[in-house]
């Protein structure tokens, strides 16, 4: 939307924005290319899972004569190898909104685009990848995002985007984000502001904030927390918001104050592991004994907690820990880990070797990857196996408990049941919740006849048990609350992954395994001959 954005402030151009998962109505590339023709139209192919899609529409725009430009992680990664076998004429590498800017204007002055730096491009069956353009380094000098180019969409954006940095100080091994855009920087909390007042005046009630990591930078988050906090107390329906962070945001209590004071409901963490092995090899720089503390204190705070995980971290010939543990007893470990954290919803993947990432480099360079022609990258969405597990684990069971975590966690018998259990917590049960405050009005009672006290005194006890009562009451209340909210999104859960098994069935992936399996067998044998 960004990069949209940019296009759009040339003023040369009418710039419309297409989502296929949004769109109301028959969506037909070839009548909208009749009705309002594109003379340049541009693709997102920063996730791999979309690319084979992209091709398609590629070949659509190209077909019917409009110029295809095309821009993301994998895109970019790849760029030598998709331009000569799709009809792309060009990819925008690393950040586009400026590339783009240079790349349009060259493009309508019937300039050469080889001076514009940042692109990849063909030319007389040779392709040509220009001087790298570095990192944009003052994020203001781009415009944020404009959601109004969005065209024709099905149903209104539940949650708005919003970026306060972007790319990320950390490198762990699965993750193409350092290796895209480098080193984190941000915008500044004037603009970021401005965007949460323009669409919550607007009648949004939900933001998402996409930055890796919320709190890269503690100080900035904090002073734009405060200002938001300010915000809502103007506003008679106050938006949430959802932030990503690193399970050591729990180090920093004042921050977390600030966040539940902007508003924050929810964190989207990335635990990765239950696993010390595994967290070790992906480079995460966190021990599971510090994922538990830190969960405990972002629970204490009132977060919900959405959580990520990888099934399955391959290990390689050169990995300092190997993870020695049957398939079926690591899949019980990460299902306890979730229930004994009270992990609101979760997702489990798959590890992805997503192009350019030092997982698929180390996957590649020990011959692991299925072959592409047998496992396109429509499966590299984190439910499908792409590589071949570690020695002695059979890719068949790798896959299928992966799956089974989902599964049993979203699991309708489970959810039913949430909804009517009573609460473990002492404070929280309503039998020993009456208890407590009966007890506690006799103590007083008890008190206030057997003492010489002042009518002061009696009515400051007085004032301090209903205060007690409310506290309680109002404890149970938020429990009530969160128990319907994650049956709702459980159920959600438990729908999609009905209709993601359907799929799986439908398609025999089992067998699709077999054959990528036996298809690298036979390569490495070929190898040794």
């Amino acid at each position: 939307m960004s990069v949209a954005r940019a296009v759009h402030d040339l003023k040369s151009f009418n710039v419309e924005v297409i989502d296929e998962n949004n769109y109301s109505g028959n969506l037909d590339h070839f009548k909208l290319q009749k009705e309002r023709p594109a003379k340049y139209v541009g693709l997102y192919g920063g996730l791999t899972s979309t690319i084979p899609r992209l091709l398609e529409i590629s070949e659509i725009y190209k077909e019917t004569g409009s110029m295809v430009i095309a821009g993301g992680n994998h895109v970019d990664i790849k760029s030598e190898e998709i331009l000569p076998m799709s009809s792309m004429d060009v990819i925008v590498n690393g950040e586009g909104e400026i590339t783009i800017k240079e790349l349009m204007t060259n493009l309508e002055q019937n300039k050469g685009i080889s001076e514009v730096a940042g692109i990849t491009y063909c030319e007389n069956d040779r392709v040509y990848r220009t001087e790298k353009r570095p990192p944009i380094g003052n994020l203001d000098d781009i415009e944020p995002p404009d959601f109004s180019l969005l065209k024709n969409t099905n149903k209104p954006l539940k949650y708005i985007p919003i970026n306060m940095t972007r790319g990320c100080n950390y490198n762990c091994e699965f993750c193409i984000v350092r290796h895209h855009l480098g080193h984190s920087r941000c915008f500044s909390n004037k603009v970021v502001l401005d965007q949460y007042i323009k669409y919550s005046n607007m009648g949004i009630h939900e933001f998402f904030f996409t930055d890796d990591n919320f709190i890269q930078y503690p100080q900035k988050t904090m002073e734009l927390c405060e200002n938001i906090a300010e915000i809502r107390q103007k506003m008679s329906k106050s938006p949430d918001i959802t932030a990503q962070v690193r399970v050591d945001a729990g180090r920093k209590r004042e921050i977390l104050k600030a966040m539940r004071a902007a508003g924050v409901k929810t964190l989207c963490i990335g635990y990765e592991s239950p696993l010390d092995e595994d967290l070790m090899n992906m480079k995460k720089n966190l021990t599971v004994d510090q994922q538990i503390r830190y969960t405990k204190i972002l629970k204490q705070e009132g977060f919900y907690i959405h959580g990520m995980f990888i099934f399955g971290y391959p290990t390689f010939l050169n990995s300092s820990k190997k993870v020695n543990i049957p398939l079926r007893e690591r899949a019980k470990k990460f299902l306890n880990f979730v229930k004994m954290n009270k992990i609101d919803t979760i997702q489990i993947l798959l590890p992805v070797p997503i192009p350019g990432t030092r997982l698929e480099k180390k996957l590649k360079k020990e011959g692991r990857l299925f072959p592409t022609e047998i496992v396109n990258w429509d499966k590299y969405d984190g439910n499908w196996l792409c590589f071949c597990p570690d020695s002695g684990l059979s890719p068949q069971e790798f896959q299928y408990w992966g799956n089974w975590i989902m599964k049993k966690f979203y699991n309708l018998n489970n959810m039913i049941f949430m909804l009517f259990r009573i609460p473990k917590s002492i404070s929280l049960s309503p039998i020993k919740l009456s208890i407590n405050i009966f007890r506690d009005l006799w103590n007083h009672k008890i008190t206030i006849l057997f003492s010489s006290v002042s009518l002061k005194l009696i009515l400051s006890k007085k004032r301090r048990i209903w205060s007690y009562i409310n506290k309680c009451f109002s404890i149970y209340k938020e429990n009530i609350i969160a128990s319907f909210r994650n049956f709702k999104w459980r159920f959600c859960g438990y729908v999609l992954i009905k209709m993601w098994r359907k799929k799986f069935n439908k398609e025999d992936f089992y067998s699709t395994i077999d054959k990528a399996f036996n298809a690298l067998k036979f390569k490495k044998q070929n190898l040794q001959n």
